[in-house]
This record gives C-alpha cells, sequence and structure tokens, in this order.
C-alpha cells in the first residue's frame, strides 16, 4: 500500500509510502534474504521507545517479533519490552505461540518483572483442513476447546476466572468479518465491527469532542492471539496494536480492532469497598493486563479469586486492594467495574491553574515558572535531576525565589514520614525546601478523591505532594517576610478541615480551576 487515508469516525488518517526499484522502502530495514527486519516506526510513547522488530526462521516464516515501550505511571517510568514467538509444523501451520512483557521502572524501589500475556499449544484437526480445535497451556493442561460446524467455528470451551466451566458462542459475519462472542445467557463478551481494511473500528466514536483519550498503556483485542487494536491519528497514519506491538494498520494483515486516540492505552478498574451494603471507599486505577468485562464485578473481600484476580493490579492499584484485604473485617465485598482510561494530563492547563491560585491565596506572590517533581532512581549518582521547583516573585518587593520540592528526603526526614503516615514535609524554619515521599501514606488522600482526574492520574502523584507542600511553605514564607494578622488557615472548601497547614487550600484551588478549564466534574 502506497498511500492510506480516509476517516475513521471524527478523526482523518493520512500516511504515504515510498518504493525503489527492489520493492523496498528506503526508510525500513530489512535481512539479506530481503525479509523485513523493521519497518522503524515513529515513537508511540515516551523514550525509551524501540520500533518492532521482527525474526525468521531457515524457511524464511516469522518466528518472533520485539517492540519496547515506555509510559509514565504513578511510581514513574514504566519500560515494557514485547517479545513474542511463534513455531511452526511441516506444513508450515502455528503450532505454539507465547507473548510475553518483560516490565522495568526507573523507580529503583521497584523490581523488574516479567509476565506472559498469552500462550498457546495449538492442535489442529486434519479433517477440518487444519482448523485449532483445542488449546493448551505451558504445563500440558487445557485452555479451550472450539466447536465448529461444516466448517465454520461456532464457538468455544473454556473456564472463566472463577475455574467454573464456560462456553462463549461466536457468530461472524462472513462478508464483513463482524462478530460477537456472548455467553449462553445472552451476555457480551467481545466483538466486532469491521471496515473494509479490516480494522475493527467500534461501535461508537471512541473520540471526546476535546480530542483526549487514554493516557497510556495496554490493550488486547477481545478475539485473542492475531487480533489487532487501531488507534487512529489526526492528520498522519491509523495506528493498530497487534499482540502487543504498535504497528500502522495498512501494514498489518489480518483483523484489527481499534484504540481510542491514537493508544492502545490500559483500561480503567474502579473498585468499591462495601460494608453492611453502605460504600465505604472506592478508588479507580489503571487495570492489568488481560482486564475485560467478564471481570467486573462482587467479590469477598479475601476470596482466594480475589486475591487472584487483583494480584495482577501495580502501582497504586496493589496497594489500595492490599489495605482493604488487610482491613478485611471492616468489609464485605469489593466491586470492580472496568472503563475507559481517564483523559491525559493537561499540563498547560495545570500551570495555570497553579499560578492563578498561587496569587489568589497569596496576593503577594506570584507564580514565574514551574518544574514538576518526578519519581526518582535511587540508584542515580545526581538525585537533584527529580526535583520539584516553582519560581515565585514577591509583588511587593519584586524578588525572585525558588520554593524546591524534594522527591528523596534524608533516612531521618523519611522515617519520620513513614510514622506519622504522611506524604510531603515542610519545615516552617526552610521552606524554600520541602520533601515528597508519597510511599510516606498509601491510603487515597481528599484531593484525590475529589479531582481523580487530575491528582488521581499516575504522573501526579509526586506533582500532588509537591502543590500540597507548596501551600505550606507559601503560607510560612507569607508569616515571615509579611507579618500581619492572617487567618490560621485559608478556605479549601471543606477539602481536608482537619489538616493544619494551607496544602489542602492550594490543592482544592488547583483542583477547582483545571476542573473548571477542562470541563469536568469534581466528585462530590
Amino acid at each position: 500500500m502506497l498511500q492510506d487515508s480516509g476517516r475513521f469516525w471524527s478523526r482523518t488518517v493520512t500516511s504515504q509510502d515510498n518504493y525503489d526499484t527492489h520493492n523496498r522502502n528506503p526508510l525500513w530495514s530489512y535481512d539479506a534474504d530481503g525479509d523485513l527486519i523493521s519497518r522503524n516506526e515513529s515513537a508511540t510513547t515516551i523514550q525509551p521507545f524501540v520500533p518492532a522488530r521482527y525474526k525468521y526462521d531457515a524457511a524464511g516464516r516469522e518466528v518472533g517479533s520485539t517492540q519496547t515501550r515506555t509510559y509514565m505511571v504513578q511510581i514513574g517510568k514504566e519500560t515494557s519490552g514485547f517479545v513474542n514467538s511463534q513455531t511452526f509444523d511441516g506444513d508450515n501451520q502455528m503450532t505454539h505461540y507465547t507473548l510475553v512483557r518483560n516490565v522495568s521502572y526507573s523507580n529503583g524501589q521497584f523490581p523488574p518483572g516479567s509476565v506472559t500475556t498469552a500462550e498457546a499449544y495449538l492442535l489442529r484437526s486434519t479433517v477440518l483442513g487444519g482448523s485449532v480445535i483445542s488449546e493448551y497451556k505451558a504445563d500440558g493442561t487445557w485452555s479451550k476447546t472450539h466447536v465448529y460446524a461444516g466448517g465454520e467455528r461456532l464457538g468455544q470451551q473454556t473456564t472463566a476466572e472463577s475455574g467454573i466451566a464456560q462456553s462463549i458462542l461466536e457468530t461472524l459475519d462472513p462478508i464483513t468479518g463482524d462478530g460477537v462472542k456472548l455467553l449462553p445467557n445472552g451476555t457480551a463478551v467481545g466483538h466486532t465491527m469491521m471496515d473494509p481494511g479490516g480494522v475493527d473500528v467500534g461501535t461508537s466514536d471512541p473520540f471526546p469532542p476535546d480530542g483526549s483519550g487514554d493516557p497510556d498503556g495496554l490493550l488486547d483485542g477481545s478475539f485473542g492471539n492475531g487480533v489487532a487494536s487501531l488507534i487512529p491519528i489526526d492528520g498522519g497514519g491509523a495506528i493498530c496494536n497487534l499482540d502487543g506491538l504498535d504497528i500502522l494498520c495498512k501494514n498489518i494483515s489480518g483483523a484489527a480492532v481499534q484504540c481510542p486516540n491514537n493508544d492502545c492505552g490500559a483500561r480503567t478498574v474502579t473498585v468499591t469497598a462495601r460494608s453492611r451494603g453502605h460504600v465505604v471507599d472506592t478508588s479507580t486505577f489503571f487495570a492489568p493486563d488481560g482486564w475485560d468485562g467478564s471481570l467486573d464485578g462482587s467479590y469477598g473481600v479475601n476470596s482466594a479469586w480475589a486475591k487472584t484476580v487483583f494480584a495482577r493490579f501495580n502501582g497504586g492499584g496493589k496497594i489500595f486492594i492490599r489495605n482493604l484485604m488487610w482491613r478485611g473485617p471492616d468489609f464485605e465485598l469489593i466491586t470492580a467495574k472496568g472503563g475507559a482510561g481517564p483523559k491525559p494530563l493537561d499540563w498547560s492547563t495545570l500551570m495555570n491553574s497553579l499560578k492563578t491560585c498561587v496569587h489568589e491565596l497569596w496576593e503577594m506572590f506570584e507564580m514565574t515558572s514551574f518544574t514538576p517533581t518526578t519519581a526518582p532512581n535511587l540508584k542515580a549518582k545526581n538525585h537533584d535531576q527529580y526535583n520539584g521547583v516553582v519560581g515565585i516573585r514577591d509583588v511587593q518587593s519584586g524578588t525572585k525565589f525558588n520554593v524546591t520540592n524534594d522527591p528523596t528526603p534524608p533516612k531521618e526526614v523519611r522515617d519520620m514520614m513513614i510514622q506519622l503516615q504522611v506524604r510531603g514535609a515542610t519545615d516552617i524554619l526552610n521552606p524554600f525546601w520541602n520533601y515528597a515521599y508519597p510511599a510516606g501514606d498509601p491510603t487515597l488522600r481528599p484531593g484525590e478523591k475529589r479531582y481523580p482526574e487530575l491528582f488521581g492520574l499516575p504522573m501526579m502523584n509526586y506533582v500532588r505532594v509537591q502543590i500540597h507542600e507548596l501551600g505550606g511553605s507559601l503560607t510560612a514564607l507569607r508569616n515571615t517576610y509579611h507579618p500581619a494578622m492572617w487567618p490560621d488557615r485559608l478556605p479549601d472548601d471543606n477539602l481536608d478541615p482537619a489538616h493544619k497547614d494551607d496544602g489542602p487550600s492550594l490543592e482544592n484551588c488547583v483542583g477547582r480551576e483545571y476542573y473548571k478549564q477542562m470541563g469536568l466534574t469534581p466528585v462530590k
């Protein structure tokens, strides 16, 4: 394909390729046999990013593919290395495949890990022309059986997460490729809506009017291995995610499933804890790999099923679920429901909101610059590179100064924060320098509950503490350099009335301004 142009719902897509006289794209890489090694795709995430690369056996069959992508999550940068492999029999039919995701973190406090997102040994039927009739796990145990009638696949028998046998009926339109998967009770557990190019475009426009979408993470197609997830780009080519790899859709042969807003990002899961029929706590965080509608539902807090399902959470989700399980007697049920990812953080709107609120709450100060605090790598030699810095100008004296937020507090300060169960600390004797240590208090803070689409975003874990401690610092500086009969606390709209400093006041003001400019509604 030389050119890809058109529309995906409310967005346009367009891209163009060139080929030389040997039918090769000069921007791509090939091996000595002319097999494609890499299309050298542009980065679809933050760095480090390594485009998809392919490996072949002596028969020229693709037997492996890799890609590296990086996302900013709650604990810092999360880098995922995707390693896919497949083997074939003498009839050139696939007999085994694995999809592996190797994960590492910029935050040295979190060890690397590896998870096999999909693996199967395929048993084929000669009578059915080589169609797969059963799949088996790596340990040899049965995984699923496919049911056919007249050569057409009707569904599959498998097991649900609970271990209970589950039948899934599958219907595919032979002309359009549209399909649906249903449980015997009629509940839909997967569907495709194909366009002429073989891309699953979904049943509704995934783009909000403002163009926002999922912030990061992963999304797998609902029809398993070999089904891709499509992402549209304004003014560029449509990108698909096939077996974990981000690839231009026009370069994929086979079905594809659309991911919203050019990001095959993780969905979210909202977990609600109930006691005696009343909601007592709730949190929303990124879903683990493979979460789909079949996992939505209510779980006994300490049931084996709940522990198995929720063990796959990472970051803030793992902390929240772990705390609920520790407090098991307080709760009867955990209700989990998947959903779309939150809007991506708008840094420009955040900076404008912070600048507005600094002068609104402390009329003698104005913000001149803002560098957000980032999650530190404790193994790094220079920890100052992770500091957040807010430039402030005293409008009455003209003096300029910085308030620095340090995410690597000294051991004695960190120990004190853990003991007091706080995430930040400001020394009123030196308010120009304060500290952030989010792990000091893993529970949800009031600002995260009221403004989850700002302070609940993964990349705001340290920045929320930075904003909170800035409030405490500015009040201490006001009292020192502009002494007067100031109130004990600035208004915070009852965000955290028991708090002793003005951190909640700045949090609430920034959240209110950000939500107003983004057209969001705070959680009551």
